[in-house]
């Protein structure tokens, strides 16, 4: 809740956020068969429709920690991409990335997250001179050629083609003239 502080978000939600985590148990469900129930420490709740929200806070807190005001390098590169988990880190110096990556990974240390190096790649473009080894908790990140595994073009059309399919499922609902939208409804 630290961070949601930093980024002043009201006290209200804070307070709000604070009441629906503080005591958090759960239990694990499989072939009917329930476990014992435990306390939950860390993380986001599975199925909260705030989890993304709060994932993507936390994310931006660690990136904007471990690179800074360097967003912009000599105001001509980017240093990084991020969408939700993933995280792209850029530079054309090996000596500058392996700096980028471990602050990543230290910051990211401090509020409950690591880096998986064996879900890690590295992509060496253009006149890289010297080694490309990137060393991440505590193991050297494979170097690829690219990062696109197996046919990209058949990746592609097939995440567009599930996209379409959701799209066309919803067409019903936007299309119903029997929606009110901003209707409060009591829990």
């Amino acid at each position: 809740m630290k961070i949601l502080w930093m980024y002043r978000f009201p006290e209200q939600i804070i307070t709000i956020l604070q009441n629906l985590y503080q005591d958090s148990k759960c239990a694990v469900r499989t072939n009917g068969n329930t476990s014992e129930w435990f306390s939950v420490m860390t993380g986001v709740r599975q199925g909260c429709i705030l989890s993304p929200l709060l994932f993507a806070i936390v994310m931006d807190w660690v990136m904007r920690q471990s690179i800074g005001n360097k967003e912009w390098a000599d105001g001509i590169r980017l240093t990084d991409l991020d969408f939700a988990d993933d995280v792209v880190l850029i530079d054309k110096n090996v000596e500058k990335l392996q700096e980028l990556t471990t602050a990543v990974e230290q910051e990211a240390s401090k509020v409950g997250l690591r880096m998986n190096s064996d879900k890690c790649q590295v992509m060496v473009s253009g006149d890289w001179e010297g080694r490309s080894d990137i060393n991440a908790s505590g193991a050297t990140i494979e170097t690829v050629e690219d990062i696109c595994t197996g046919n990209c073009d058949k990746d592609v059309r097939v995440r567009v083609g599930k996209a379409s399919a959701v799209f066309s499922k919803l067409s019903k609902i936007w299309k119903s003239k029997n929606q009110f939208i901003g209707e409060n409804k009591a829990i």
